[in-house]
């Protein structure tokens, strides 16, 4: 996104991640640019040969990649440091900073990460925004420029045709076909129903199927390649949804996708799916706040999106513009009443209005932050 409004840059992009994540090719016309680095020693060498003036820093508690905020800071004490913390390394909320949770180091590390940034970042982009965020209380509220994700490519990739072994998918008589392009693992299966309404995606998925009028694809964000099949994350959910019915399949179950093909198969359904779906709502705050990379997804291509209200502003923002429908966590037969209900005409019309809204937003937000580091 921020690619076509750094004319006058000279622009590196740079990819290592301390968690050992394999680089995920999404946009093979850009991707082709980016440096990939196999250790620290080989990011910071490549950085401090490059000495920038401004460092624009991804972060995840998935990658385990919060520390390169300190050290970045150390190295460069001139360059202008904007950070992007990603899902869970969000939670920059006081109260939540003082929480410590030694069942989840991921989590602990998000929350120590984003304590980092608050106090390292000249900037920090978060993907939130509603009153609950404005009235947060933030060390330093000038630092925090709200972005929201967007797929601005995605409107030359939706032209392109779809990859032939996709085409099948699209191959049933259901009335409606239903999209989930997120993460999800089948530790769910494994472990139960968290004490949340709703925590459960499998819940979902399941009511989806069981009625003939929809089909739904299920594209796993989280479950990269074939040799993760056998992975108790994933491979109780290839064998439940991976072939549902042989002969009409009420289901279909892919691997992350690249986004470009991600958008040329979205386009082809009718609804979006975006549920909480965390054991037991751990990250509701950020939930509550946030914009999920799911939402964008089915905006970008045009799909309504059903959304629980666990995610308060995103569905206060497809409330308001009337793209798609809001309903209560964990209450199934409203979810079910509202997919088959909803007029898809007139929220294909409104999910047109809140893409070109985001866009504005995130357009003069983005000319606010290449000002100031100008």
């Amino acid at each position: 996104f921020l690619m076509p409004h750094l004319q006058g840059f000279e622009v590196r992009e740079f990819y290592f991640s301390p968690g050992a994540k394999p680089f995920k090719a999404e946009r093979t016309w850009l991707d082709e640019q980016i440096i990939q680095c196999d250790s620290h020693t080989q990011l910071l060498t490549q950085l401090q040969a490059f000495s920038p003036s401004t460092i624009y820093l991804r972060v995840s508690p998935h990658t385990r990649s919060e520390y390169l905020i300190s050290v970045c800071r150390v190295l460069f004490p001139e360059a202008a440091l904007v950070v992007e913390p990603y899902d869970m390394s969000c939670l920059f909320d006081s109260a939540v900073l003082g929480y410590q949770s030694a069942q989840d180091p991921a989590y602990v590390q998000a929350l120590q990460g984003c304590a980092v940034a608050l106090h390292y970042a000249d900037a920090l982009v978060v993907k939130m925004g509603g009153e609950r965020f404005e009235t947060m209380p933030k060390p330093r509220p000038e630092i925090f420029i709200p972005m929201f994700p967007t797929s601005a490519y995605a409107d030359d990739t939706v032209k392109q045709p779809l990859p032939a072994e996709l085409a099948p998918l699209l191959n049933n008589q259901a009335k409606r076909k239903v999209l989930y392009a997120g993460s999800a693992s089948a530790r769910e299966l494994l472990s139960g129903i968290g004490s949340v309404d709703g925590a459960n995606l499998i819940r979902y998925f399941d009511h989806v199927i069981q009625d003939e009028v929809f089909s739904l694809t299920i594209v796993n964000g989280a479950h990269f390649s074939a040799d993760e099949d056998s992975s108790p994350k994933f491979s109780g959910l290839m064998q439940r949804y991976q072939a549902a019915a042989p002969k009409q399949p009420a289901a279909n179950y892919l691997r992350a996708l690249p986004l470009d093909q991600l958008a040329c198969l979205a386009i082809n359904f009718d609804l979006g799916i975006c549920c909480a779906h965390y054991a037991e709502d751990r990250v509701v705050e950020v939930t509550k706040v946030s914009v999920p990379n799911r939402m964008t997804t089915y905006l970008n291509a045009e799909l309504p999106v059903i959304i629980d209200d666990r995610f308060e502003f995103a569905a206060t923002l497809i409330e308001s513009f009337n793209a798609g429908k809001k309903v209560p966590a964990g209450n199934f037969e409203v979810f079910m009443d509202t997919l088959k209900q909803i007029n898809l005409i007139q929220a294909k019309d409104g999910v047109r209005r809140l893409k070109q809204h985001l866009l504005e937003e995130n357009n003069k937000n983005l000319a606010s932050l290449l000002l100031t580091f100008r």
